[in-house]
């Protein structure tokens, strides 16, 4: 609990899709409930909002440190050196 709490519920939420899992809001809003130990049906909707806002953010953060992990891996490619794309 204290690692879920220290990462936060979007990066947990997050850290299921990357494991290639489609989760749902609920999901989100489950462990947000378990992090601040309240049933997640009971979530505000202005909490809601802001976990969905924090998500987005996070998401297109996320897409454009790919950019450049793919970028930098081709840049590697054409040098002869390998790597992985990210997903």
């Amino acid at each position: 609990m204290d690692e879920l709490r220290r990462l936060g519920s979007v990066v947990c939420f997050l850290a299921v899709r990357k494991a290639g899992r489609p989760p749902t809001l609920n999901l989100l809003w489950a462990i947000e409930g378990a992090i601040t130990d309240m049933p997640w049906t009971t979530l505000s909707q202005v909490r809601k909002a802001s976990l969905l806002s924090e998500l987005h953010r996070m998401t297109q953060v996320e897409a454009i440190e790919c950019f450049f992990e793919v970028t930098l891996f081709t840049t590697m490619k054409v040098r002869g050196r390998s790597g992985d794309y990210c997903e």
